[in-house]
């Protein structure tokens, strides 16, 4: 008579290994869907965001992580979920230079991704009065984007934005 523990263990991680190469993978050792559990268990160094936001995309900010270094930059990354589930890892730049110094980094990511996802699917620019700089990626089923913009010539923002692939039902296409 055959070891029916064996065979369930066996069973069972074959299971758990396709429910794992089946995950979506967002930024380091992150995927889509994590709890909020499992997340500080992958990332060390997490802490509560001073003042958590709910994003317009209905996602809330549960956790922040500074000090992350790309490019020889500072940036926070922050980890947005929806229902309980990791859905978003955005990453934004600390400091906050003139729009003509925020350009220059922007092409120094530019080109890190670049190497990284290869060229980008999507682009988008506009301005004047309000400027807005936008490229993706496309990495499995997530969306890699490098965003910047500004309000104000001197009040900028610039984010690496890892996120669940909006449209879920193209694989159906």
């Amino acid at each position: 008579m055959p070891n029916l523990g064996l065979k369930s263990i066996l069973i069972f991680s074959l299971l758990m290994l396709g429910n794992s190469l089946d995950a979506q993978i967002l930024w380091r050792n992150t995927h889509s869907g994590m709890s909020p559990k499992e997340l500080k268990q992958s990332v060390k160094g997490l802490i509560f965001p001073g003042n958590p936001q709910t994003w317009g995309n209905g996602t809330i900010e549960m956790f922040d992580l500074e000090k992350v270094i790309i490019s020889n930059y500072i940036f926070t990354a922050r980890f947005l979920f929806k229902q309980q589930k990791l859905e978003q890892v955005t990453l934004e730049l600390n400091e906050k230079p003139s729009w003509g110094e925020t350009m220059n980094i922007y092409d120094e990511l530019f080109q890190t991704l670049k190497y990284k996802y290869g060229n980008p699917v999507f682009h988008e620019l506009s301005g004047p009065p309000y400027y807005r700089k936008e490229l993706t990626w496309l990495s499995g089923k997530t969306n890699v984007t490098l965003y910047a913009s500004t309000v104000d010539i001197n009040e900028t923002l610039l984010e690496i934005i890892y996120q669940t692939r909006i449209s879920k039902n193209a694989q159906g296409l």
